[in-house]
């Protein structure tokens, strides 16, 4: 039986995307505009991708899952590219090593072993809590994850990202069945919330352009 398609998701999913493959094609140097649509994307993307998430299966099941779908294509187009950048000089093959146990760092394959720890993190959590301690948890693991950042941004495969991409994930997941009722009955709703949305993510930019969270630590 073909599941029900929700237009809502359909479109925030697609928006994330676009979003992010902007972002790596000169959307984040466009001034001012590119650094307000950069400070949203990510966390847009992992909400809407919490929003789609499912902890039906048992752990071997969910591994297996996300080994064929987001694993394995991580190191084939990992391979890829790397022979890319070998043909064009812009890496050398005494760079493998540094691919292998690091990752990519800044370029666009980042997000994927992010992606896959931030589903595992989540996924032990939802089959161990209840969505007030779940709530919790993430909360906590936001605060972690920018203390951390505060300290370094040098570590394996970005992971430290983790901690804050679990708290936008988590929250997409544990809103997805009322998100989904309000925005059925009312596109009202919908238009509201992305109304709301909107003027959070103006403020918090203009929060960080003006330096006032680093006023505050200080």
């Amino acid at each position: 039986m073909q599941s029900e398609r929700i237009l809502w998701i359909d479109l925030a999913k697609g928006m994330s995307i676009i979003l992010v493959a902007l972002g790596h094609w000169g959307l984040s140097g466009i001034p001012v505009v590119g650094e307000w649509f950069t400070s949203f994307r990510m966390p847009l993307f992992f909400f809407v991708s919490g929003i789609l998430f499912s902890t039906k299966y048992d752990l071997k099941t969910f591994l297996k899952k996300r080994g064929r779908a987001l694993i394995l294509p991580y190191f084939y187009f990992s391979l890829i590219v790397f022979s890319c950048f070998l043909m064009l000089g812009i890496k050398d093959v005494s760079d493998f090593n540094h691919v292998i146990l690091y990752g990519w760092g800044g370029y666009a394959l980042w997000f994927i072993p992010v992606l896959v720890f931030t589903q595992l993190f989540w996924f032990v959590i939802r089959k161990n809590f209840n969505h007030f301690v779940s709530f919790v948890l993430i909360v906590f693991s936001a605060i972690i994850g920018y203390l951390l950042s505060i300290r370094t941004n040098n570590f394996p495969y970005n992971l430290l990202l983790v901690f804050t991409s679990v708290f936008f994930f988590g929250i997409g997941n544990l809103l997805k069945e009322t998100l989904i009722c309000l925005f059925r009955k009312n596109i009202t709703y919908l238009i509201s919330y992305s109304l709301m949305f909107f003027c959070f993510r103006c403020f918090i930019y203009l929060m960080e352009a003006q330096k006032l969270i680093i006023l505050v630590m200080n």
